[in-house]
């Protein structure tokens, strides 16, 4: 198979990440044409539009033998991407000072729900609860894990839940645990799913700061109380004097800070909030955990940081295609999930252009122009060569 756009960057971004060297030159090839395809405006997520849009002459079961059956190892090559995204935190990290954040939350890719017909459903479909739609969907899962330093995110964990294995909470933990020492200080963030007592240990352990949602029915012991309260109990013995206002960006939220000691942990930071106009609503009470001593605001804003794995899961579907793809075996996406990490990872950092402040969308549109200057390019070379005109349309795949 011939790239016949010749995507140098592309190129040169796996160089760069030294995946290169776990690939044959075919494979190589492989790998570049399906990144330029995530870069593609007509890209759906199926493998039969890979090959029209890469303009290469190739039958749409070579791609889907690529991602399901082609002995590369997926392992590796994101072992190596790991251990690059590690290489560029701890290199901003001790550049800036600036503090890393590592970010959890999970995603929901809904799919069709087959006929109990079907002879080869999509494997690891099940039912699973969107909190966007408030409602059971079928579907995948993913747990996803951000890094983020000086205003740079990377992706470094996309993993398909399955129950079966372990828990998301223990996905997450095992990616901490096996996490370096940085330069900086580390804040651990995630929702209030993942806020337990041995995730919050570890980043202890380790020396990490978790900041992160809580569950309002977990148990709090108020000094001079021997029984435990739920957060959502004591939150209505509270008064207008217990509590006071805190602006995080625009917004402002009234705010209660409790000190005290939860069950299996000992002091604990918790923070009760409600929006400015909804003081003592029961139903826009959110609570906040910190194991680090900070200010009500520098919590508050430091935690808001979390929202990038939101943009970042919200990007992926809307750009990459994330809750569109139609690939059926395990192993296709997984593989799946590695090119789009590795796709977004291209788009943010290695995509050239002139204005700073341009978005993903703004990236990948720029990765796109080029794209076709490599076309026109290599259509300009075949007309120099002297390739007459029906052979081109051949070696470009629309005869």
């Amino acid at each position: 198979m011939k790239i016949i756009t010749n995507n140098k960057s592309i190129l040169k971004f796996l160089i760069t990440l030294r995946i290169t060297l776990l690939l044959t030159l075919p494979q190589q090839k492989h790998f570049v044409n399906l990144i330029q395809v995530f870069m593609m405006d007509g890209f759906r997520g199926k493998t039969n539009n890979i090959a029209e849009l890469c303009h290469i002459k190739v039958h749409r079961t070579s791609i889907g033998h690529y991602l399901n059956e082609s002995p590369w190892s997926d392992d590796l090559v994101k072992q190596t991407y790991n251990r690059y995204v590690l290489e560029e935190i701890q290199r901003l990290s001790k550049a800036t000072l600036q503090p890393v954040y590592v970010v959890a939350d999970d995603t929901v890719s809904e799919k069709t729900r087959p006929s109990s017909k079907a002879k080869n459903p999509t494997q690891k479909c099940v039912f699973v609860y969107s909190h966007l739609k408030k409602k059971t969907v079928y579907g995948h899962q993913f747990v996803g894990i951000m890094l983020e330093c000086a205003g740079k995110q990377f992706p470094y964990y996309l993993e398909m839940y399955d129950k079966e294995k372990q828990s998301k909470i223990n996905m997450v933990i095992e990616v901490i645990k096996n996490l370096p020492l940085m330069p900086s200080k580390v804040f651990v963030m995630a929702d209030s799913w993942y806020s337990s007592n041995k995730l919050i240990k570890l980043c202890k352990k380790k020396g990490f700061y978790y900041i992160g949602g809580f569950k309002t029915n977990r148990l709090i012991y108020p000094k001079g109380k021997r029984m435990g309260f739920k957060i959502s109990e004591y939150a209505k013995t509270l008064t207008t004097s217990d509590v006071h206002l805190v602006k995080v960006g625009n917004r402002k939220f009234w705010v209660h800070r409790y000190e005290g000691r939860l069950n299996n942990l000992s002091k604990s930071l918790i923070l009760l909030c409600w929006p400015e106009d909804a003081l003592f609503n029961e139903k826009t009470l959110h609570a906040f955990i910190s194991t680090i001593e900070l200010s009500d605001k520098e919590i508050l804003t430091t935690y808001s940081q979390r929202w990038t794995i939101e943009v970042f899961f919200r990007t992926c579907k809307m750009q990459f295609k994330l809750n569109k793809y139609q690939i059926r075996s395990e192993i296709g996406i997984k593989r799946f999930m590695l090119l789009l990490s590795l796709s977004y990872v291209f788009c943010s950092c290695f995509v050239e252009s002139s204005n700073s402040n341009i978005t993903i969308g703004g990236n990948r549109l720029e990765a796109r122009k080029e794209i076709s200057r490599c076309l026109v390019d290599k259509i300009y070379s075949m007309a120099n060569s002297g390739v007459c005109i029906k052979d081109a349309y051949d070696k470009l795949n629309i005869a």
